[in-house]
């Protein structure tokens, strides 16, 4: 594995996580009066599914493991659906969709009863010059519509009810470069859904991932995939997006801005800011600068947590990297976590929660936060539950790099 692409690994191989947006269905509270005493069907139990990659000499496998509880275990891939490179996976209805990590092609299986997998059905993007498809870059946008992104500034606008395609849609008010830096689209973690708009992030960067502009965009695009709205952000590399409970969503940067600033005394703000429902502006009082919070040193994901606490990864290093040091070694196992108050704006490391790599992700799963903590050298991931109070509970272990936890059913 090259160092650009290790150094990298941390925002831009991925599937379905965290960012997985958690979408609650909401009725009337009052059970229906029961005049037969008939017991109706059984609710079936709960389904999830985990993804892993395991990295090798010749090449990449993807495992995908269904559990029946995210309560203490290890996942084990001898069980486990194989697939042939990067393939990636999403959860949407009751159903299990999964990209092709060699095929132009997504598969979406129904899920039985005794919780096996199906023969499946597949929908082809190869008419689109696709030779992968990645759930890292497509959005469920409501019960029938999907977004799945083309390029960096278009969509391919399909149906997933139907498995059918509806045509591609581009949006030319995109800039593609800005001061020598090249356009890009934020990957699964940094999109959110609304009622009313999908909103997905763009921000400018070089050919190596090194250099970041100052600032991004967030793009609200309507179901149609028609030419977005789009709203100017002075936070560079936005690229994780959470909600909290009344439905604003906060946007975050990438850990990737630190390297260059470390090594080359370059000079990045890294903020985070919040958008609030129904609206399609930054909130007053945002966005908000980081590192007030964590004495100067450098501050990488930040993700909402509940109860007005958020989480926010940041790196204990060295504040400077020697000329001949190698910018990926920043990406290693120097980083702590920490606990935000939002109302007091202030924060304090959770100490036990020790240090590691800047491979930390996030997943949102049944109302419960979980931290997907990845080996510098992808060989295990250890998946945590967290609480508001910082508490955190070691759920699941996994091999490889896994950072995709869904619910199926």
């Amino acid at each position: 594995m090259s160092s650009a692409t290790s150094r990298y690994r941390s925002a831009w191989i991925a599937s379905l996580g965290s960012a997985l947006l958690a979408v609650a269905a909401c009725g009337d509270d009052t059970a229906p009066e029961n005049t037969d005493n008939a017991e109706g069907p059984a609710e079936a139990a709960p389904l999830y599914a985990v993804s892993s990659s395991i990295f090798n000499a010749s090449g990449t496998t993807s495992y995908i493991a269904l559990i029946d509880s995210l309560e203490d275990q290890t996942v084990a891939l001898e069980d486990a659906v194989e697939l042939a490179g990067w393939s990636s996976i999403a959860a949407h209805n009751g159903k299990l969709f999964v990209g092709g990590g060699e095929a132009a092609e997504i598969t979406r299986y129904e899920i039985s009863d005794e919780g096996e997998l199906g023969t499946g059905e597949r929908l082809n993007f190869a008419d689109y010059g696709l030779s992968s498809v990645s759930f890292s870059h497509n959005a469920f946008v409501d019960d029938t519509t999907a977004h799945l992104r083309l390029n960096e500034t278009s969509r391919i606008i399909w149906n997933h009810n139907e498995l059918s395609i509806e045509g591609s849609v581009d949006a030319p008010e995109i800039v593609r470069e800005r001061d020598g830096l090249s356009v890009s689209a934020s990957n699964f973690e940094g999109i959110a859904v609304r009622d009313d708009a999908v909103l997905w992030p763009y921000f400018w960067h070089d050919e190596d991932w090194y250099q970041f502009d100052q600032g991004s965009q967030i793009a609200f695009y309507d179901k149609d995939g028609a030419a977005p709205e789009l709203l100017d952000v002075p936070c560079p590399a936005l690229n994780i997006a959470s909600p909290d409970e009344e439905g604003n969503v906060y946007f975050s940067g990438m850990v990737d801005t630190i390297a260059y600033q470390l090594k080359n005394k370059g000079e990045l703000t890294r903020c985070v800011a919040r958008v609030n429902k129904g609206e399609r502006k930054i909130a007053d009082g945002w966005p908000r600068e980081l590192e007030e919070l964590t004495d100067g040193r450098p501050a990488g994901r930040f993700y909402y947590l509940r109860d007005g606490k958020g989480l926010l990864t940041v790196f204990h290093g060295d504040s400077e990297l020697a000329e001949d040091a190698d910018p990926a070694s920043v990406f290693m196992d120097d980083w702590g976590l920490w606990l935000v108050d939002l109302d007091e704006w202030k924060a304090e490391p959770i100490e036990d929660w020790g240090f590691g790599s800047s491979n930390l992700f996030f997943s949102r799963v049944d109302n419960r936060t979980f931290l997907h903590k990845v080996r510098s050298d992808f060989s295990e991931t250890q998946i945590f539950e967290i609480e508001s109070d910082g508490t955190f509970t070691q759920q699941l272990t996994v091999p490889g790099y896994s950072i995709v936890l869904v619910r199926v059913r």
